[in-house]
């Protein structure tokens, strides 16, 4: 879902302000990962945590109505929102088998405004890919969001200047210290 989750958040940023969406059409490439996700009935209206951690229409939807993903809007049942599920209702998702190559996780996303206006987002290749590789800051912010309910700030600084410093480290035992006595 990061290919879609990342189109999505660029998709807001440039849809016209007070546009509202009227369909939706996302495209993935065909993966077994897709295939998978794409038949399960569950993903399609999300009842639990665990299906929508699985759901590419309540992680695009998320993503766009909030402008960022974070666990928080799992863990919160963010999918029971009724602006998720209404995004959802007019949302479409297929596989495009002309998407490739299907290694790089490329997706579309095509929004069609309630004025007519088409907005497309095309990602060839999914950032934090080999070929899109995230920045050092990237990296950093994602890991400040994704562990802020498990460790405090000042040990995911010290997990950070640890990984930073990862190849001169005489041993691991900061990083692994500073992961698990870090709240």
């Amino acid at each position: 879902g990061q290919g879609p989750i990342s189109a999505a958040i660029e998709l807001r940023k440039r849809l016209p302000a007070k546009a509202e969406i009227a369909t939706l059409k996302i495209a993935v490439a065909n993966t077994g990962a897709a295939r998978l996700r794409l038949s399960d009935t569950l993903g399609r209206v999300p009842s639990s945590q665990e299906a929508a951690d699985h759901s590419v229409y309540f992680l695009v939807a998320v993503a766009l109505l909030d402008g960022r993903f974070g666990l928080d809007q799992l863990t919160s049942g963010r999918w029971q929102d009724a602006d998720v599920r209404a995004l959802i209702e007019r949302t479409e998702a297929t596989i495009d088998p002309t998407l490739k190559p299907p290694t790089s996780l490329p997706c579309r996303l095509e929004a069609t405004l309630t004025n007519g206006e088409t907005i497309v987002i095309e990602r060839n290749v999914t950032p934090g890919m080999p070929a899109m590789p995230l920045s050092w800051d990237e990296v950093m912010e994602k890991f400040r969001r994704c562990s802020a309910d498990v460790i405090g700030e000042d040990a995911q600084s010290e997990v950070i200047d640890a990984v930073a410093r990862i190849e001169t480290l005489p041993s691991v035992r900061p990083l692994l210290g500073a992961l698990v006595g870090g709240r």
